[in-house]
């Protein structure tokens, strides 16, 4: 029991926030309730201590229901009786209290609940809003026309209402918050996909133009030298073709970790397409470069691969320029482009320089 009890707070402690939000919203709403138990009990509502006995015994199973939606990322079922539980407590609670209780509230939050559920179907939410509105609107109708089974003093009732109404606040401001972070976390996972290559984790190559298109702009801007080096490991496809992609992959990630450890604070690494890689070097000449691009090839070749107990022996080719007056950016790639091609040409496992 208590393993499992672990294991599930393990669960949630690495679920989205915004799920985390919903969690421990259901474990407040739960936690309202037990207090509702002995308010009802100390003001001689028996009734309404019964009806939050249920409540809490019924948002217990509701957050034994979170872990399974959670691993399903489907909310959709619990929503439904997160929606039915609210509205029937608030028409006992109204029945018992009358409007001033102000336990209708609590019905204007679940507008929000059904953006959990995991169906996108357009008809289904404005299905469950209009069972929302409709359930509140007949609610006051029903109960502005009946007298309250329970008469409590205006100072009592004002209490409750205030309650009630700190509660609505808390569970709203929750909920949008919930809903703020899955926004952000969204526009994060988007942003991080549009910036980075998924499997080496460095720059892809729509952001590596962005920055060579900047640093061109400024390295003209300060007459700063700006160089860049194409780095393409050799024999590739052999690689691929006898040990498998998953070894290839072993290879690119090793290889790109390799690199990072042997440029400059300064100098952004990316995976250009395939096995090949860009570098983009501020503030470097054509001197430098060709040292930073022996370090570079050295420390692919040195590296030590190892996949299922089978060691690879890596290298890699090196092209290289600097920019020069009237480059663009795209004769600047083009040229280190070339200078790759032409190392390829001469054996591999070498570094050639580009001038013009």
């Amino acid at each position: 029991m208590i393993r499992q009890i672990q294991a599930e707070l393990s669960m949630i402690k690495k679920c989205r926030e915004d799920f985390r939000v919903l969690y421990f919203t259901l474990l407040v709403v739960t936690l309202m309730h037990l207090l509702f138990i002995f308010l009802f009990w100390i003001i001689n509502v028996p009734a309404m201590s019964i009806i939050n006995v249920a409540s809490v015994v019924f948002y217990l199973g509701c957050l034994k229901l979170f872990i399974r939606s959670l691993i399903n990322q489907d909310f959709g079922t619990l929503v439904w009786l997160i929606t039915a539980e609210v509205i029937l407590h608030a028409y006992l609670a109204c029945y018992y209290l009358g409007l001033e209780s102000g336990f209708q509230y609590y019905i204007f939050p679940l507008t929000a609940f059904p953006l959990f559920a995991k169906s996108g179907n357009l008809m289904l939410t404005i299905v469950r809003l209009c069972i929302i509105a409709a359930g509140y609107i007949f609610l006051e109708q029903w109960v502005s026309q009946i007298v309250p089974q329970v008469s409590l003093d205006q100072h009592m009732l004002q209490i409750i209402r205030y309650a009630n109404l700190s509660g609505f606040v808390l569970l709203s401001g929750s909920i949008s918050f919930a809903f703020a972070k899955a926004t952000n976390l969204s526009q994060d996972a988007l942003l991080e996909m549009a910036t980075f290559d998924k499997l080496t984790g460095l720059h892809n190559r729509y952001s590596l133009e962005a920055f060579v298109e900047s640093n061109v702009e400024q390295s003209k801007q300060n007459g700063k030298p700006l160089s860049m080096l194409m780095v393409d490991i050799d024999y590739f496809k052999i690689v691929n073709d006898h040990y498998g992609h998953l070894c290839g992959d072993a290879v690119l990630s090793t290889v790109a970790k390799v690199m990072q450890g042997a440029l400059r604070a300064q100098d952004e690494l990316g995976r250009w397409g395939g096995e090949e890689f860009m570098v983009v070097l501020p503030d470097t000449d054509a001197s430098t470069l060709g040292l930073l691009a022996d370090r570079l090839r050295l420390a692919i070749m040195h590296t030590d691969y190892v996949y299922k107990n089978k060691h690879l022996s890596i290298t890699a080719t090196v092209g290289g320029t600097s920019l020069i007056a009237g480059d663009t950016v795209e004769s600047l790639i083009s040229r280190t482009d070339q200078a790759l091609y032409h190392g390829k040409r001469n054996g591999r496992n070498c570094y050639y320089f580009q001038s013009t």
